[in-house]
């Protein structure tokens, strides 16, 4: 088990193989098939500094929010998210809800931060990206970090973290990356991040 020291120390994201069983990554797949599925979209700041989020062609995927998840997912969601707490020691309500994202063939997401849009919120910066795979494609869809040239494969029941913020609360350049295209299969992920203060009651 990968420890709250470890992975402050590691510079490259770490990952934990099996962090869900794969039973539970079988059911919360077939319950997430009755979720309440969107085409995924990119957030920006407009004019004014407000957060507007659009389509665009750097992100081919769709998007089910944890609100939205069937009750047997929502259950699901909260036990991982509890595991989840258990490795970074962090107070849940700096967790943001859940989303679920599926890739079909051809989808992707190109470079990007996940950091840099939300200093200003109540509930601060994105401070750790967590995530987590449902399944494995059976080709592409892995996770890339081009200043690190890092490829982390997308394996059912790994989970994937990473910092994204510097010492001085900038954002961290070194953890630019993108969810390669899928050439064939399907990947779905879980995912959420832990803001600096509580995102939740």
């Amino acid at each position: 088990m990968v420890t709250r020291r470890l992975i402050w120390r590691l510079t490259a994201p770490p990952f934990i193989d099996g962090f869900l069983k794969p039973r539970t990554c079988e059911r919360m797949l077939t319950e997430l098939d009755c979720a309440f599925w969107q085409p995924s979209t990119v957030v920006n700041r407009n004019a004014v500094g407000g957060i507007v989020a659009r389509r665009s062609s750097m992100r081919i995927s769709e998007t089910a929010m944890e609100a939205l998840f069937p009750p047997a997912a929502v259950r699901i969601a909260q036990q991982t998210r509890d595991l989840v707490r258990r490795v970074l020691h962090v107070s849940a309500k700096r967790f943001e809800t859940w989303q679920a994202v599926r890739y079909r063939c051809g989808g992707k997401f190109d470079y990007h931060l996940d950091a840099g849009l939300w200093s200003t919120e109540p509930a601060g910066e994105r401070v750790w990206t967590v995530m987590i795979y449902l399944d494995t494609p059976l080709a592409g869809g892995a996770t890339t970090f081009k200043q690190l040239g890092l490829k982390v494969n997308a394996i059912a029941g790994r989970l994937l973290i990473w910092k994204n913020l510097l010492s001085d609360g900038t954002p961290n350049p070194w953890m630019l990356h993108r969810g390669a295209p899928v050439r064939r299969g399907r990947k779905t992920i879980l995912v959420t991040w832990i803001r600096e203060r509580a995102a939740r009651p």
